[in-house]
């Protein structure tokens, strides 16, 4: 298509159904007519396996979705309701080494544009496919901030997961001298993500569309992507019921944490093994409603 449009594939190995929701790799790139752009699926395939493509992107506002690719004739032209024929053999020789470089058409109804075609490769063999990257094993992590922690405390649970491909339940992380936690990430290759994290005090972050290195991210650059206080309740929603459970242990000025507590411990907000008039505070901040809620 003209212009630059930003698609989303999801696919699926030896389906012949496939969608967003059902799919075991959903990768998302910008294409520009004319342009050949390298989308690394990152999985492992052989010359009998197939693959179910489901396509999906918006153009002005509208989204819209595609099944199948127009079939070239024997000079990789692709044409359709008496278009002028696009000629795809620059993108299917800058392809490489091409597995399936024939677009193809499940649904003709599905297929009512023109000007697109696919080139599948994998690796430099083509016909053999090389093994599916190991991550580095030797992660930084994600780097992220908790507001009302801005030095050195207390270790906290965390959950944090990266769409369909990773997740962690109460994982446990600790911060730096400046208060940035850092959760250990495991097996995530390089891609985009829509990743969450959780933490027992605060409401849930959507860092959505993550550019994911394969190694580390540093999400506690600014104020606007730290994780809000005062979730104590660990509903994803600030309510009175937080209030009231912070207010429970506020019975002097200053009052111990008894880490054997698990609501006391989420009542600790800035994780300073105390129960001060902050941590009350902290709430107060965000809760501007009846109730606020984390992102979902």
């Amino acid at each position: 298509r003209g212009g630059s449009i930003n698609y989303k594939f999801s696919l699926k190995k030896n389906s012949t159904t496939c969608s967003p929701t059902e799919a075991d790799k959903v990768v998302e790139a910008q294409f520009t007519e004319g342009e050949v752009a390298e989308v690394d699926t990152q999985l492992s395939l052989t010359t009998s396996d197939k693959v179910c493509l489901f396509l999906s992107y918006k153009v002005g506002g509208q989204e819209r979705q595609a099944r199948g690719w127009i079939a070239p004739n024997g000079e990789n032209k692709c044409t359709k309701n008496n278009s002028s024929p696009k000629d795809l053999s620059p993108v299917i020789e800058a392809a490489g080494n091409p597995f399936a470089s024939q677009c193809w058409e499940i649904d003709t109804d599905e297929c009512k544009f023109n000007s697109m075609g696919l080139a599948f490769t994998i690796g430099e063999g083509g016909a053999n496919p090389t093994p599916t990257p190991t991550p580095n094993s030797n992660i930084n992590g994600m780097k992220v901030r908790f507001q009302g922690i801005t030095q050195k405390r207390n270790d906290q649970k965390v959950s944090v997961s990266f769409d369909n491909s990773w997740s962690e339940t109460d994982l446990n992380v600790s911060n730096d001298d400046t208060g940035v936690y850092t959760i250990p990430v495991s097996g995530v290759l390089a891609g985009t993500y829509d990743v969450r994290v959780k933490g027992h005090s605060h409401l849930q972050k959507l860092f959505s569309n993550l550019v994911y290195n394969g190694v580390g991210a540093d999400l506690s650059t600014s104020e606007s992507l730290q994780m809000r206080a005062g979730d104590v309740t660990d509903d994803n929603a600030i309510t009175i019921e937080d209030i009231a459970q912070v207010s429970s242990f506020y019975t002097d000025f200053s009052v111990p944490v008894d880490t054997n507590n698990t609501k006391m411990v989420a009542a600790d907000i800035n994780k300073d093994s105390l129960i001060t008039i902050q941590d009350l505070a902290l709430i107060a901040i965000n809760w501007s409603d009846i109730r606020i809620e984390g992102d979902q």
